[in-house]
């Protein structure tokens, strides 16, 4: 019993430590994002001896979308400055908010998305409290919900916000717990189905993993889960950087 004690606590500190090692899901204003815009001169900074893509040496963000409106913002390579003079950057004490849409690929969180003209138009958060927004004009490439939570090709989990219930299909109302998993994590991994909006509401059904970065994965349940709790907080997310 000892023994099983201490393999239990080794795990669940190996887990701990890999979660803290990745980026967090988006939390308080940020759960509301409809999915994340490529930063690549935020990546230009972090690490020069990465081959650069082209990028802008600076972005304006807008009023509103349209390249005629007053800058509220810009974006270089170093941070964040708005017009009123406040800057927080990428890297150091207080840094400007981000996240990573790949391995270390940065990205910035966009909360409403229009196509104006043929041109892209997003809308991004100009501080880290969500209290100012502004639009930016981009060609980068940008990741919808769907795509980072309800794709095969990354190591997607449900998050503590998950209520552990599953449902029956995409807007049902019914509800049951899930089983438990026995690997002694916060975060439950899972294998993405099939997706469906339900309401405007994104809906994803998962495979229920266990032994995911730990040995044999086996399935241990399955069922619908709504990309977001009652409370607003986002039931699922992926880690970028894999196991």
């Amino acid at each position: 019993m000892i023994r099983r004690g201490v393999l239990a606590a080794l795990i669940v500190l190996a887990v701990s430590s890999s979660v803290r090692a990745h980026p967090e899901p988006p939390e308080g204003f940020e759960s509301a994002l409809i999915g994340l815009l490529e930063m690549p001169l935020i990546d230009d900074l972090q690490d020069p001896s990465r081959p650069k893509r082209p990028t802008p040496e600076r972005l304006d963000v807008r009023e509103r979308p349209s390249a005629s409106a007053r800058i509220v913002a810009t974006i270089d390579r170093h941070g964040l400055t708005t017009r009123d003079g406040a800057r927080c950057p990428w890297r150091g004490e207080n840094p400007c908010l981000f996240h990573e849409s790949d391995y270390e690929e940065s990205a910035l969180a966009v909360f409403e998305k229009r196509v104006i003209a043929g041109r892209a138009w997003y809308r991004v958060a100009i501080d880290r409290g969500g209290r100012r927004f502004g639009w930016l004009e981009s060609a980068a490439h940008f990741h919808t919900m769907r795509s980072l939570i309800a794709s095969s090709e990354r190591l997607t989990y449900l998050t503590p916000a998950w209520l552990r219930t599953l449902y029956p299909w995409a807007g049902a109302t019914v509800v049951r717990p899930a089983k438990p998993s026995r690997d002694f994590r916060i975060e439950q991994p899972y294998r993405p189905l099939q997706w469906s909006t339900v309401g405007g509401v994104l809906w994803v059904e998962v495979e229920l993993l266990e032994g995911t970065c730990l040995g044999e994965e086996t399935v241990i349940d399955r069922g619908w889960v709504p990309v977001r709790n009652p409370f607003g907080r986002l039931n699922a997310w992926y880690s970028s950087r894999g196991c």
